[in-house]
């Protein structure tokens, strides 16, 4: 009794809330409105959300009352609309082959069209700082475009990037470009008009979306999860930390002091712990009616772009779980242990599942970075075993992870030479 105790303790010592067996967890929907056109992005500013559609343009959404959220208007240019920012009463759209548009939306039930920039490339995303529009121009990289006279867009400089941009955020003197299967890149913005390329990391995925704050980069990086990059030193990017989502596609995401927001296609909206940047660990998700591709985060509220849907979220309970330390909360899981942990050159890890699943066991070292792949693909009910060598390792503390979208679990191990 006494040794079945311990091991309940420890277990749920180290699991980092991830335990998902229903359609969400500590997430909850405040409203949601059904929209057609292939809704894809989405930017908050005031008491309105700006929710782009690839083939039906830009909705606005009046949010005052996040619980009854109303139509207010629709502006349809004629083409695809993949992103966009707002700056005081002008939204930034960027529109694909089209290039860069402002709209002046000072009455949002009549937006006024202003200037139009027509990009080399495809404009898939666009952020504004200060006088200038930052746009992620797939396959011609970086665009800059000073906007001080919205109904004269003016492009000033640019960068063209070995991949295919996708996202960019600005921090400081920097902008960090998505830059597809090149990863990221880091781009120095101090002169506008002459961006310079000054250090790139190379993700192990397809990198769709980035966030910046303070000396920390998160990026989206598709089929290979959440990555987060430390940046102080611009030129040499490295890892730090990842949350590997595993089967589904992780598009977009938005980041807050403690948290990361995650559009997660069909997994819909994930929520992640990252106070610990090394070992970010996911506090709640929601399982939402359409596929998330784009979020926007203010306060305890998530907006998502959800293809055929825009939906509001409440992640108050997540965030509180994840400060007060009770985030092992579930109805189903899974067990998962080591023996002997510490240990010297091999442990085994069991395994146990409450139903079949499809996922994989992996290893990690406290960078985030793998180290191990155990098992991989279909996992069945009850109990497995398998044992991890680690004879081209060194000593220091790791991490098993069960990854699934329905099941998951962690435990800490460590490797003593």
């Amino acid at each position: 009794m006494r040794r079945t105790h311990t091991v309940v303790f420890v277990l749920i010592l180290f699991l980092p809330g991830l335990v998902l067996a229903q359609d969400s967890l500590r997430v909850r929907r405040v409203a949601q409105m059904s929209l057609s056109g292939d809704v894809r992005n989405v930017c908050v500013a005031g008491d309105y959300a700006y929710v782009m559609a690839l083939n039906s343009g830009l909705y606005i959404i009046d949010i005052s009352d996040s619980t009854d959220p109303r139509h207010v208007s629709n502006y349809d240019p004629g083409g695809l609309v993949l992103g966009g920012a707002v700056a005081g009463d002008v939204v930034f759209l960027a529109l694909d082959e089209y290039g860069v548009r402002a709209l002046r939306v000072s009455d949002p039930a009549h937006p006024q069209v202003l200037g139009t920039f027509n990009t080399p490339g495809n404009a898939y995303q666009v952020v504004v700082s200060g006088d200038y529009a930052y746009v992620a121009d797939y396959g011609r990289g970086l665009r800059v475009i000073r906007i001080s006279n919205p109904d004269t867009l003016l492009e000033v400089g640019f960068l063209d990037t070995p991949g295919f941009a996708r996202d960019v955020a600005v921090a400081g003197a920097y902008a960090y470009l998505a830059d597809g299967t090149q990863g990221l890149r880091v781009i120095g913005i101090t002169n506008p008009a002459s961006p310079q390329d000054v250090g790139s990391y190379n993700t192990p995925g397809t990198a769709t979306g980035v966030a910046a704050r303070d000396s920390l980069v998160y990026v989206a990086d598709l089929d290979r999860g959440l990555r987060i990059l430390n940046v102080a030193s611009p030129s040499s990017p490295y890892p730090v930390g990842s949350f590997d989502t595993w089967a589904a596609l992780d598009v977009a995401v938005a980041v807050t002091d403690s948290f990361a927001f995650v559009a997660d296609e069909a997994n819909g909206l994930r929520v992640i712990e990252i106070s610990n940047p090394a070992f970010p660990q996911e506090v709640g998700f929601y399982q939402t009616d359409g596929e998330a591709y784009g979020v926007a985060v203010r306060g305890n509220l998530v907006f998502v772009a959800d293809d055929s849907y825009f939906g509001i979220y409440d992640v108050s309970e997540a965030v509180a779980a994840a400060r007060d330390g009770t985030r092992a909360i579930a109805h189903e899981y899974a067990i998962l242990r080591a023996y002997p942990n510490p240990f010297n050159s091999a442990t085994t890890l069991q395994l146990s599942l409450p139903r079949v699943i499809r996922g994989r066991l992996a290893v990690y070292d406290i960078t985030g970075r793998t180290v191990g792949v155990l098992m991989e693909g279909s996992m069945s009910q009850g109990e497995s075993e398998t044992r991890f060598e680690t004879s081209s390792l060194a000593s220091g503390v790791y991490f098993v992870r069960l990854e699934s979208p329905q099941l998951s679990a962690t435990q800490k191990i460590q490797l003593i030479r």
